[in-house]
């Protein structure tokens, strides 16, 4: 008998404190940067130590801002759909599948009958965004069931025997 497989799923994996924490690495970078200016930017007057430093911080802080901001408004849309009862589950063959960096794209896309989608594991999400080039399992021809609400995948399941659909 064949049987879906859970390739991701929305609750399983939680809130994406991923981005939020590579920037908060970051600022301890900035920090010591900042701290010890006079000995590693040796070549710059004080003046422009100083504002480089700043610049790094406010491209930090930035990051931290839009990552935070953008997967929190994505769980907050998969959330309020599952609670409203307009989360949607389609199932089929997965076609159009253009994998990341091909053709240039920073997007990996794929397209199933009822939907198309496209991610990144580049761009800070809520959702599934699992590259076939770092361990993803998309392909065309697989046999998918994805759970969704907008363009955010939040539960993707893989049939274990494609060549035969339930």
């Amino acid at each position: 008998m064949n049987q879906f497989i859970t390739i991701y799923d929305f609750f399983d994996v939680g809130f994406a404190w991923l981005p939020f924490l590579t920037g908060i690495i970051f600022l301890i970078i900035i920090c010591g940067l900042y701290y010890k200016r006079e000995n590693i930017m040796t070549a710059r007057s004080p003046r422009t130590r100083v504002v480089l430093c700043a610049l790094y911080l406010i491209a930090d802080l930035t990051w931290m801002g839009v990552c935070v901001w953008k997967t929190t408004v994505e769980y907050k849309e998969v959330t309020t759909a599952i609670d409203n009862g307009t989360i949607k589950t389609s199932e089929g063959r997965v076609s159009d599948f253009v994998p990341l960096f091909q053709m240039g794209s920073a997007w990996e896309t794929f397209c199933i009958p009822d939907a198309c989608f496209h991610y990144s594991d580049l761009v800070p999400t809520a959702g599934y965004h699992e590259a076939v080039r770092h361990g993803g399992q998309l392909h065309n021809g697989a046999y998918v069931r994805v759970t969704y609400a907008g363009n955010i995948i939040a539960r993707l399941e893989l049939l274990t025997e494609p060549n035969t659909p339930p």
